[in-house]
């Protein structure tokens, strides 16, 4: 009715005329006795029913009809003073057009209210990234047309059904256990990278945040904002098996390599010929320095699928770190490595992964600290734990750049590009090794003053 009259303007006329016609019947049947203030009750209702159906201007029209109905029918009927009839018609106008402007003044914050909804709604359903909302059960309570759209489903249909549903066997009970903490207030914000189940079967990579609106009254919902990952995420896995496929590939040649110069530094020693030993020992160095960085791509491939092997016996840190700086003294004789620690330091560790890491930090210690040729490396007690640090003299690191510098591939951007060779990956690898140990790594640094990379391990 309410769109009718809105689509009708003479619908907006002829209804006030007609409910106004009505109620001045009524006040005149023979059979109601009413006194002269009767009527206006009722023209206030004539009033609020057409504003409430044909909005203020059909108000204006049902004050105006009443007024000249009142005085056409109802004053020659009962003949009250004329006096009082004229005040109180005029009073009824008054307030009934102050009524008709307070209803175009609703009718104007209603236009804005629709049309700031309207733009929202628009710029959702014709977003990229997809919303929906759910209860605290997961249960889908809204989707935008964009998540139906990827999901190639038809509008309305996964409303009413689980999100968790949708969600890849693997990564459902992660999910579950993050909501979980959502939904306790543990977190405030829940991030998630997940696969959900398109209606052809096949699987889409998602990344998005879910936010507890539970307590806004006109949301009271969990809201869920993602966008399509699947390319980024299929060209990742891609690079991966070109690193993994590539570096096994690369590491059967590399060893024939080391086994060669071996044979031929041998023979050469037997010949003491001294010069072209140097020689041979800068290729097996060299070569060494590839094996280990094949290593260091296959270890980031097999932390990436969780197949990095550990093998976690007690060992203590005092005995085993001068075994581990010993070999990094016979190759930079140039260097020199202050070693202290307050006394046994036994820790529940997998000693070869705790040597890796040892060995990546020491390595950047000499190679950022050019010029420089001490290397402090030490071992205290703090709170329960083993700290070992590990502080060099070199160029050191930004403080923006520090909370970055253990990601994959990351590389300081204030190094001149060919200073320091690296993939930017021994700090990542170390970073994983530390948390696999259930341990902590950071830095403290200030730039040109060198750096102090420290990683904690609970004490044995």
């Amino acid at each position: 009715m309410h769109q009718l009259l809105k689509k009708h303007y003479w619908l907006q006329i002829a209804l006030p005329v007609l409910l106004a016609s009505l109620a001045t019947w009524i006040t005149l049947h023979p059979l109601v006795e009413v006194s002269y203030r009767t009527p206006y009750l009722m023209f206030f209702g004539v009033i609020f029913i057409s504003s409430a159906y044909g909005g203020s201007r059909s108000s204006i029209i049902a004050t105006v009809s009443c007024v000249l109905l009142s005085f056409l029918f109802i004053q020659p009927k009962y003949q009250p003073q004329s006096e009082i009839f004229g005040v109180a018609n005029f009073i009824f106008l008054a307030e009934g057009l102050l009524l008709s402007g307070l209803f175009r003044r609703i009718e104007k914050i209603q236009q804005k209210l629709s049309e700031s909804e309207q733009r929202f709604r628009g710029i959702i359903e014709k977003s990229a990234e997809g919303m929906l909302m759910t209860d605290q059960n997961g249960q889908i309570s809204y989707l935008s047309p964009s998540v139906n759209i990827l999901l190639g489903a038809q509008s309305g249909e996964l409303v009413g059904t689980s999100i968790q549903s949708l969600l890849h066997p693997d990564e459902r009970v992660a999910f579950d256990i993050q909501l979980e903490q959502l939904l306790k207030q543990e977190i405030s914000e829940m991030e998630f990278l997940t696969r959900i189940k398109a209606k052809s079967g096949g699987w889409i990579w998602i990344e998005g945040t879910v936010m507890d609106l539970r307590k806004e009254q006109s949301i009271s919902s969990l809201v869920f904002q993602y966008r399509d990952v699947t390319n980024r995420i299929e060209l990742e896995l891609q690079k991966e098996d070109f690193v993994q496929i590539t570096s096994h590939e690369l590491k059967t040649p590399v060893t024939s390599i080391k086994g060669f110069i071996q044979v031929l530094k041998k023979r050469h020693q037997k010949e003491e010929r001294e010069q072209d030993i140097k020689i041979i020992e800068r290729i097996e160095n060299q070569s060494e320095r590839l094996v280990h960085l094949i290593e260091d791509l296959l270890d980031v491939t097999r932390i990436k699928n969780g197949e990095l092997p550990y093998h976690f016996s007690y060992l203590d840190l005092t005995t085993y770190l001068p075994e581990v700086i010993a070999a990094h003294e016979a190759i930079h004789q140039e260097h020199t490595f202050n070693f202290s620690t307050f006394g046994p330091a036994l820790v529940y560790a997998d000693k070869d992964r705790i040597a890796q890491v040892i060995s990546n930090l020491l390595n950047n210690a000499i190679k950022y600290s050019p010029g420089k040729t001490t290397v402090e490396i030490k071992l205290s007690l703090e709170d329960g734990h083993i700290k070992t640090s590990i502080t060099d003299q070199g160029i050191g690191i930004p403080a923006a750049q520090q909370e970055r510098i253990f990601e994959r591939f990351y590389r300081v951007s204030t190094l001149p590009k060919d200073a320091v060779n690296g993939l930017g990956i021994g700090l990542y690898i170390s970073n994983e090794i530390v948390k696999r140990h259930g341990g902590e790594i950071a830095v403290s640094s200030k730039e040109g003053q060198g750096s102090e990379f420290w990683f904690r391990l609970a004490a044995g």
